[in-house]
């Protein structure tokens, strides 16, 4: 049967059904991205290859060989592991904004308690200054 629905795409993880890589069985456990091949009407799925089975298929066919071979691979491991510290850098600065974002919002919390406060010294020192004339009033009319 005819494969459908068009050609080969290049994704992150396997978005339909079954969801694995065909190759290792691996699914979106395995290193992406996972190229998606077109439906296949005989298997009513769609099917994937992970990154890992894409080279051992190119290499198997000989589209890779020898040195070219060595080098793609080990341009692909270097790859990976930046995409990994790509992606704990992401993390840890998604951290961070969340952690800054907290911060903002308690010295917020801290400015509105500090400003409640400050009117609060206000209206008891202008009650003690009241009081105080009060008193000196009652006092000098006492004395007379």
């Amino acid at each position: 049967m005819p494969h459908i629905d068009g050609g080969p795409v290049l994704m992150e993880v396997p978005a339909e059904h079954p969801r694995t890589c065909i190759g290792c069985q691996e699914g979106s456990a395995a290193d992406g991205p996972f190229v998606q091949m077109r439906f296949h009407p005989g298997l009513n799925w769609r099917i994937y290859l992970c990154a890992d089975c894409v080279k051992e298929v190119a290499v198997a066919a000989g589209f890779l060989a020898g040195k070219q071979q060595d080098v793609v691979l080990d341009q692909s491991k270097q790859v990976a592991q930046r995409d990994a510290e790509i992606a704990r850098l992401q993390r840890r600065l998604t951290k961070s904004d969340k952690q800054a974002k907290d911060w903002e919002t308690l010295a917020g919390e801290r400015a509105a308690v500090l400003d409640s406060q400050r009117q609060r010294i206000e209206q008891l020192e202008g009650s003690i200054t009241a009081i105080s004339d009060e008193a000196q009033s009652k006092l000098l009319a006492a004395s007379k």
